[in-house]
């Protein structure tokens, strides 16, 4: 989780796409004991709510198939959660 806070500190918009191979991923994601999220898992995006809560959003579909509406509703909402 560390990892990916700190990836995200580096992002002015508060959204980053990580690689497979990023540590965040391989221990939350890409575990041994879920051979569903190691072979189907294609894209990740990390998306900041606060400076230590962030959500880790993960697909089967390749990052070129997010629409920009898609990834500005990821960012509303997260702002409506960081609000409440």
């Amino acid at each position: 989780v560390q990892a990916a806070l700190q990836e995200l500190k580096q992002s002015k918009g508060g959204r980053i796409s990580v690689p497979l191979s990023h540590p965040a991923v391989q221990a939350l994601v890409l575990n041994d004991d879920d051979n569903y999220s190691t072979t189907k898992t294609r894209s990740v995006i990390l998306q900041r709510i606060s400076e230590n809560t962030c959500w880790m959003v993960t697909s089967d579909q390749l990052l070129a198939t997010y629409t920009s509406g898609d990834l500005k509703w990821l960012g509303r909402l997260a702002e409506y959660i960081a609000a409440t």
